[in-house]
């Protein structure tokens, strides 16, 4: 066994010729999200870095292709954090005309992300660039859009999900 289920988020690992995988998990008191480096035999190696969160926050994150960056938004705004892993310094960009996103991927050639912005009509494919300049993708009347780009730069993989739900009430039964 490499792993224990849900000890760890979801690995996320650089393009080549970078090399690096990294897991992250939160401290118990949920004041810090810890990147740890991955390898696919070995399993977790060594802590890479922290940052502080809020404890009743969720947060999502991505690693960028060259392994020098990672992209980190707090679940459900429209701002990222760009932890740079060479220095551990922290810079924030809003996401320009958004409220609201979810998911978080970053685009091969490291310049920018994919993510979903979210509005009353539905939810919106966007492509964020690194000073949070958001250019529409796709337009979507379910809740959630996501966006992956292949690495050669040329493909697009959009998926979709819907979560509605109906209430009934039902008296004298």
């Amino acid at each position: 066994m490499v792993l224990q289920p849900h000890s760890y988020g979801s690995p996320r690992c650089s393009l080549q010729p970078a090399s690096l995988c990294l897991l992250s998990e939160r401290t118990a008191d949920r004041k810090q999200l810890i990147w740890r480096s991955f390898d696919p035999v070995k399993g977790p190696l060594n802590e890479l870095t922290r940052m502080g969160t809020e404890a009743d926050a969720d947060y999502d994150w991505a690693l960028s292709p060259n392994a020098r960056t990672i992209a980190v938004r707090k679940n459900r705004e429209a701002s990222l954090d760009f932890l740079d892993l060479t220095n551990h310094t922290v810079r924030h960009v809003a996401v320009e005309g958004w409220k609201l996103t979810t998911n978080l991927d970053w685009a091969p050639d490291g310049k920018g992300l994919f993510t979903c912005g979210i509005r009353a009509e539905g939810a919106t494919l966007l492509y964020v660039d690194l000073k949070g300049k958001a250019q529409s993708i796709w337009e979507y009347s379910g809740d959630y859009l996501w966006g992956l780009l292949s690495p050669d730069g040329q493909h697009l993989a959009m998926g979709a999900s819907t979560e509605r739900n109906n209430v009934w009430m039902m008296e004298s039964f």
